[in-house]
């Protein structure tokens, strides 16, 4: 049987349609990908590495060490360098329903050229270059509303071309435009092996529209399949964890 609590350790596999994910070198350079969906035009700073985010929010970075992410002067964090990179990972214990950063996805929602999102979030070269100039902003500050506004009205005057399509949203709309980013993210297949009062390995599929887990385990000890089945789903933290889940034979899972 298995025990109430599996640790495992998952391979991604996940889908090409909404997480091409990245991939690490020999030579000790990997490459990730930036989401907020995919977001082009960031500055991007890992060791002796550097550059701009492209159209898919692809990035270099170097093994081991770290990227900071930036709009010119404003810097939006640093985190470890992987695959994926969200504005989750830029804040210390981040989650979707945290106000810094909530507070970064407004920012870059605010400077999308053509103020659609969901088809990824563009910073014109105008904007780029102009953002070099821009003060710091303190995303979990009381002030930072005054510095969205600025911004917008500094963008609209690098790039008035866009002007128009630039609008400020409020924390609710941004959390559930990461919400779609990241269950799209996590959306897939993935495989692993388990170990604790029973060994074996398992595969699982993450639904992107509700992130809820389920799939199949075999135990190598009592010689059987298991059906697995999420109670709760994906969480939209560091984490990326789900809570519990049933396995056929009675027993609960969680990773």
């Amino acid at each position: 049987m298995l025990k109430s609590r599996v640790s495992a350790f998952l391979v991604a596999l996940t889908l090409v349609a909404c997480s091409s994910g990245g991939d690490t070198g020999s030579s000790g350079v990997g490459f990730g990908q930036f989401k907020d969906s995919n977001t082009q035009g960031l500055n991007y700073v890992s060791g002796d590495l550097s550059g701009v985010t492209l159209a898919d929010g692809s990035f270099e970075f170097v093994v081991g060490g770290t990227v900071t992410f930036s709009v010119g002067g404003v810097e939006l964090g640093t985190t470890g360098g992987k695959s994926v990179v969200t504005p989750v990972d830029l804040v210390t214990r981040g989650s979707s329903s945290s106000p810094a950063v909530q507070n970064i996805v407004r920012f870059l929602m605010t400077l999308d050229s053509n103020g659609d999102p969901s088809d990824g979030i563009t910073i014109s070269p105008k904007v780029q270059a102009a953002a070099v100039d821009w003060q710091s902003v303190a995303f979990d500050g009381g002030s930072f509303q005054t510095a969205l506004n600025t911004s917008l009205e500094a963008a609209n005057a690098a790039d008035p071309d866009n002007a128009a399509n630039r609008i400020i949203r409020d924390a609710v709309a941004a959390q559930n435009h990461l919400e779609s980013t990241l269950l799209c993210s996590y959306a897939g297949a993935y495989e692993g092996t388990f170990s604790g009062g029973d060994r074996g390995s398992f595969g699982i599929l993450v639904d992107a529209t509700s992130g809820e887990v389920r799939g199949m385990a075999y135990s190598d000890i009592e010689q059987i399949s298991l059906e697995l089945t999420g109670d709760s789903p994906i969480t939209f933290d560091q984490n990326a964890s789900f809570v519990s889940g049933n396995i056929s034979s009675g027993a609960t899972f969680s990773g």
